[in-house]
């Protein structure tokens, strides 16, 4: 019976210090009891507000995910292109609402609502801007004025002769010099779908010899497959001939045929342009 009472006594004694431990053993040892805090998960930002200017460039991701059916617009040429499946590309920076992206022949934009830009910001946490000093005022003493002199007449006063002026001469200016050409025709003809029998002109000759001659980088002589002639164009006061080449790239979107427009002066092209941009081929 003793030994009975002696379990029944050990075992209330075990459940009384199991729930009166932690309670009791800051009194009974004199140390403070230790609190675990918990951690709150990271907030997750939802995707509308979310502004991809604010980010540093470390913090960008380094591939997004174009959206099937986006319109994508090549740098330069101005071609616009639709992105039949989703594909992914790789970031090269953020211009306002536009994502700029490697094409594979050269860069390309994209609106940033037609990739997952967005989605994949939503857990990146901002950088914190550090706040710039004001810069310290300093109350400076002005140095007294020295006394002005007394005005002294001059005995004789001689106007200075009238300076010869010579009238400007004006220059022609080609497309990237930010001047319109007057065309003795329309509009510059669409590229065709397929290439075409190539009718040799000196036109053709002169564009021929300057990709040969590789006077531009952006466009290879290999890559051309139809020249054409184009039309007279007169820039301030000045005629040129013009020519047409189209050129064949490779893109992530596939094989695309870009135009290219060459600005002939005896016999020599002085420029190339994309002609739906006016930017300056390089």
């Amino acid at each position: 019976m003793k030994f009975l009472l002696s379990l029944l006594l050990i075992a209330a004694a075990a459940a009384a210090g199991y729930h009166f431990e932690p309670e009791l053993r800051g009194f009974l040892t004199g140390s403070p009891q230790v609190t675990v805090a918990s951690i709150p998960p990271a907030a997750v930002v939802p995707p509308s507000e979310i502004h991809p200017g604010d980010y540093a460039p470390e913090q960008l991701p380094k591939q997004i995910h174009i959206s099937a059916g986006a319109t994508v617009a090549l740098e330069g040429s101005g071609m616009k292109m639709k992105a039949e499946t989703s594909t992914q590309v790789e970031l090269v920076r953020i211009e306002g609402e536009q994502v700029i992206f490697n094409a594979g022949a050269g860069n390309a934009s994209v609106a940033i609502k037609d990739t997952d830009l967005l989605q994949l910001l939503a857990n990146v946490p901002k950088k914190a801007n550090s706040p710039t000093p004001a810069p310290a005022i300093v109350e400076s003493t002005p140095p007294p004025a020295p006394p002005s002199p007394e005005p002294t007449l001059p005995s004789e006063v001689t106007p200075p002769a009238p300076a010869e002026s010579t009238p400007p001469q004006a220059e022609a200016s080609l497309p990237g010099d930010s001047m319109e050409a007057t065309p003795q025709t329309a509009e510059t003809p669409e590229a065709p779908k397929a290439p075409a029998e190539t009718v040799m002109t000196p036109v053709v000759a002169a564009m021929q010899e300057s990709l040969q001659n590789h006077e531009v980088t952006e466009i290879n002589f290999s890559d051309i497959v139809e020249w054409t002639t184009g039309p007279d164009e007169v820039i301030n006061g000045t005629t040129m001939q013009t020519g047409f080449a189209n050129c064949e790239t490779t893109t992530v979107f596939g094989s695309k045929i870009l135009q290219a427009k060459a600005y002939i002066q005896n016999n020599k092209v002085i420029r190339w342009v994309w002609p739906k941009s006016g930017v300056q081929i390089k």
